[in-house]
Order: C-alpha cells, then sequence, then structure tokens
C-alpha cells in the first residue's frame, strides 16, 4: 500500500494526537489534586515541557519547513512535546520533594519571600515566591506564585496559582 502525502499527513496527526491526549490523560490520573502525588508520573513539569515543547517545536518546524510549514509545524510539535516531556520529567523524586516543600513553605510565607531550595546531589535548585496574597478560590485557599528552576542546566521560568489541599499541603492548580 503507498500512502498519498494526504494519508501520511492524516496518520501522522492522529499519532500525535494520541501521544498527547495519553500524556495529558497519565498526568491527570497521576497527579489528582497534587501535593506529594505531583511528584509522580506526569507531574507538573513534564506537562508544563510537554505544552512549551510542542509550542516552541511547532514554531520551529513551521520556520524551518519551508514551504511544508504546517507538516513542519506538526514534526516540530512531536518533537518538542516529547523533548520537553523528557526535559520536565528529569527532576528527580528527590529533587520534586525539595521543591515540594519550597511550595509549601512558600504558601504560609510573606508576600514576595523567596523560598530556595536545592539538591546538592543533582545541582538542580529553584526559587518559589508568593507573589500575591492568599485568598479563597473554587479551588480553595489559594494564592499566586512564580518560580524559577534550574533543571539539568534548563532554566524553567514558570507563574501560577498554588492551592492548599486536605492534607495542608501546597500544590500548582490547574485552573
Amino acid at each position: 500500500m503507498q500512502l498519498t502525502k494526504g494519508k501520511t499527513m492524516n496518520t501522522f496527526k492522529r499519532f500525535v494526537t494520541i501521544v498527547i491526549t495519553t500524556a495529558i490523560l497519565s498526568g491527570c490520573a497521576a497527579n489528582g489534586q497534587g501535593g506529594p502525588a505531583a511528584c509522580s508520573a506526569l507531574g507538573p513539569k513534564a506537562m508544563i515541557g510537554i505544552g512549551g515543547g510542542a509550542a516552541a517545536g511547532a514554531a520551529a518546524g513551521a520556520a524551518l519547513a519551508g514551504r511544508n510549514r504546517g507538516q513542519g509545524a506538526l514534526v516540530g510539535a512531536l518533537i518538542g512535546a516529547i523533548a520537553g516531556g523528557i526535559a520536565g520529567k528529569s527532576m528527580d523524586q528527590e529533587d520534586c520533594q525539595r521543591a515540594q516543600m519550597a511550595m509549601n513553605k512558600m504558601g504560609r510565607a510573606k508576600t514576595g519571600a523567596n523560598i530556595v531550595w536545592k539538591n546538592p546531589k543533582t545541582g538542580n535548585h529553584g526559587v518559589y515566591k508568593a507573589t500575591g496574597k492568599v485568598v479563597k478560590t473554587a479551588s480553595g485557599t489559594c494564592r499566586p506564585f512564580h518560580t524559577t528552576e534550574v533543571i539539568n542546566g534548563q532554566i524553567i521560568d514558570d507563574s501560577g496559582m498554588t492551592c492548599r489541599d486536605a492534607n495542608g499541603d501546597w500544590y500548582r492548580s490547574q485552573s
């Protein structure tokens, strides 16, 4: 059977859709609400890596593909999602636990205070900073934050909302 350009693209689109959907659903199932469970399977960094990698890869692929910008974007998105997911997942369990402890401290810290974590074994490190006051939301008790982390030499800059779970642990809210 010979594949035409249209059939090849449709097959590739299905493959990309399956890979990304599986990654997202795996992350949701593994993470529940966050807290310590966020350190397993596809935690927040892996999900950020997948999304950011896919976006950057799509842009680079489209730019480099010439007349086949759509195909270049798809290939770039897939490669970027995989590379970003691997980079995000590279935060090992100990790094994740140290980062989680910093997030818990940041949840109780004064607005603007830097909470630093570091793993001397891996050299990975980061800073969490509460950027606003604690507020009540539909997700519970939450507050905005910013983090800059260096994982395997790669700088990850991120902002979002962190909320407290029933155990008192803070986790990154998906809302």
